[in-house]
């Protein structure tokens, strides 16, 4: 049974697709009855073996379940058998029995790392269901999120604890609103996991999505090309996102190209310049450029907390209307213009030709370069730009004159991929 326990092995690192369903009928095929066999302990390896492998297949299997409890009637001691039975509930959504297998699994052995994981990915499951509030969704994935540093604990270079990790952080940065720092540790996570296991695609998809929360819209392309690749069955969601984040990049070339948002000096004095304040103190407020935010020229009178405000233009908007973070292209008076990006609002919030009033602090801004290779499939060439951008803060802007109506704020939502 040695060289079939390690081709089940073999095969959970893969993505599904016929090859795997084949192998997985070749085992089956030739796996030992278990009730011919001698030994208790050889009856329990016959019984894992075959359930393990039925747990290769995408649809539910209630054989595999009913032989791995066959197993523990045989030695209940057995921490990775409770965490075979975990995945077996956990494939007929049974949630609360999942983690109650789990539970058991970690009495034997509380530093087990696969029932760690396990444990933080149903967690994270038990998240989803639509009447959970969000402050009980928090406290779940916080709880995800230990129990998923407690697996890297244990092993430091097991990817697939790193990447859980990752994904539990990042669900908790958008159960908080979009929460940057969050996001970073999340990041950060996912590095990790994309270093050590190289040849999964879901943890190349979960970066390209955090890459994209933090506008690097050429990282995240080459994660979802990446992913795409590895998964071009399961994963035609990352080649979509890869072509609208392209789209993005070579429109925004082009404008950061042309100069003055695309148009000629003249009209863009006449159209935008003449109609944004000027540089200086505007009744209680004091307007800077764009220019003094990205040099760090301004600065806070600490004394009355007093903002200052960059004003500009809001010419284009270059991301789908449907993505976190809306991407704006907007100008400001003295003709410099830069990606604006919005979380948690609608695409009503702010719409080409607004003036939008950007107030520093709390809103951020930096240069950020995009590399895009060469991408065949899009039939793109490589493009190498540097975009100066803002990350706002919605609720403190001021379009047209007054805030963002409530109404046009809204929960975000991440497409990650959650499965494994």
């Amino acid at each position: 049974m040695d060289e079939l326990d390690a081709r089940v092995n073999q095969l959970s690192q893969l993505v599904f697709n016929d090859d795997v369903k084949a192998a997985v009928e070749d085992i089956l095929s030739k796996a030992p009855n278990p009730e011919t066999c001698g030994t208790a302990d050889q009856k329990i390896r016959a019984y894992l073996l075959r359930a393990r492998a039925k747990l290769l297949l995408p649809v539910f299997s209630k054989e595999a379940e009913l032989e791995i409890n066959k197993a523990l009637k045989l030695n209940q001691k057995a921490p990775d058998t409770w965490v075979t039975l975990s995945e077996a509930y956990w494939r007929r959504n049974a949630l609360r029995e999942a983690r109650d297998a789990l539970d058991s699994a970690l009495r034997v052995d509380p530093k087990h790392q696969g029932a760690l994981t396990q444990y933080s990915r149903i967690l994270r499951s038990m998240c989803s269901a639509p009447d959970t509030p969000n402050d009980q969704k928090l406290v779940l994935l916080k709880e995800s999120e230990d129990k998923a540093r407690e697996a890297v604990a244990v092993n430091p270079e097991d990817g697939d604890a790193w990447s859980v990790l990752g994904v539990a952080i990042l669900q908790q940065a958008v159960g908080k609103g979009m929460e940057l720092p969050l996001m970073k540790k999340s990041l950060a996570a996912l590095n990790q996991a994309c270093t050590k296991i190289p040849t999964n695609p879901d943890v190349y998809f979960n970066r390209a999505v955090v890459h994209g929360v933090f506008g690097h819209f050429g990282a995240a392309v080459a994660d979802y090309v990446k992913a795409y690749e590895l998964d071009p069955k399961g994963l035609k969601r990352a080649r979509t996102v890869a072509e609208e984040y392209t789209t993005l990049l070579v429109k925004l070339h082009k404008k950061l190209v042309a100069g003055f948002g695309g148009m000629t000096e003249r009209d863009f004095s006449k159209n935008i310049a003449s109609k944004l304040p000027a540089k200086g103190k505007d009744g209680s407020q004091i307007f800077v450029s764009l220019m003094d935010v990205l040099d760090k020229h301004i600065t806070v009178n600490k004394d009355n907390n007093q903002v200052q405000w960059v004003a500009v233009k809001v010419l284009d908007l270059v991301s789908s209307p449907n993505e976190q973070p809306l991407a704006y292209y907007v100008i400001d008076k003295e003709g410099t213009s830069c990606l604006l990006l919005a979380y948690r609002v609608t695409s009503a919030a702010i719409k080409i030709g607004d003036t939008v009033m950007v107030p520093f602090p709390p809103s951020s801004a930096a240069n950020l370069g995009h590399q895009l290779p060469d991408i065949p499939m899009f039939d793109v060439k490589a493009i190498n730009i540097t975009a100066p951008t803002m990350v706002v803060e919605p609720s403190t802007l001021i379009v047209n004159g007054s805030p963002i109506p409530a109404k046009c704020f809204q929960m975000p939502q991440l497409g990650t991929r959650q499965f494994q």
